[in-house]
């Protein structure tokens, strides 16, 4: 520890180099968080003192504060417990920074689903129109090889009585048996 002058009463005062001991460079961020704990530490001493005593402390009340806080066990103890501060500090940043993200992606992935959803539905019914038109051609194009390889076979007069009473039979089965005899009355 150097001395410091006092402006009050013109004697030396020892100077604590507490912020040289916690602070190691600019961007120490954690010496920087010991040096806040044990500033924090240093004003509750104060009020505790000024509450006991009823004044505010002077130089030489502080001493003993400044010879707790100076051992290399306490200083060490600020070294931890801005170091746990800090962990907690980036956990805490880096869970909103994960839902964020998290957030973010999963709106984006509706998005995505919706557009897709919307893309399929757009395609449904040409799609269901075309499934139609092609069982359609593909009955068609069954029952005219099918007629194609009758004509073929027995030729076109027979094909054409025969589908006559396919449709005849057809005709009989869904409607009463009568005969146009039996409509005459005789």
């Amino acid at each position: 520890m150097g001395p410091a002058s006092d402006d009050h009463s013109g004697e030396r005062q020892p100077y604590n180099f507490i912020y040289e001991k916690l602070v190691s460079a600019p961007d120490d961020i954690v010496g920087m968080i010991a040096y806040s704990l044990y500033k924090k530490e240093k004003v509750e001493y104060i009020r505790n003192f000024t509450k006991q005593y009823g004044r505010a402390p002077e130089d030489q009340d502080l001493q003993s504060f400044h010879v707790s806080s100076n051992t290399q066990a306490r200083l060490s103890g600020y070294g931890v417990q801005a170091k746990e501060i800090a962990r907690e500090f980036l956990e805490i940043a880096l869970e909103e920074k994960v839902e964020e993200i998290e957030s973010r992606l999963l709106a984006d992935y509706q998005l995505t689903q919706i557009g897709s959803d919307l893309r399929q539905l757009r395609n449904f019914w040409p799609a269901v129109i075309q499934g139609l038109v092609s069982s359609w051609l593909f009955a068609g194009s069954i029952g005219l090889i099918v007629l194609l390889s009758a004509l073929a076979r027995l030729g076109p007069k027979d094909v054409f009585i025969e589908v006559g009473r396919l449709f005849n039979l057809e005709i009989r089965d869904n409607k009463p048996a009568t005969s146009i005899k039996g409509q005459s009355g005789k």
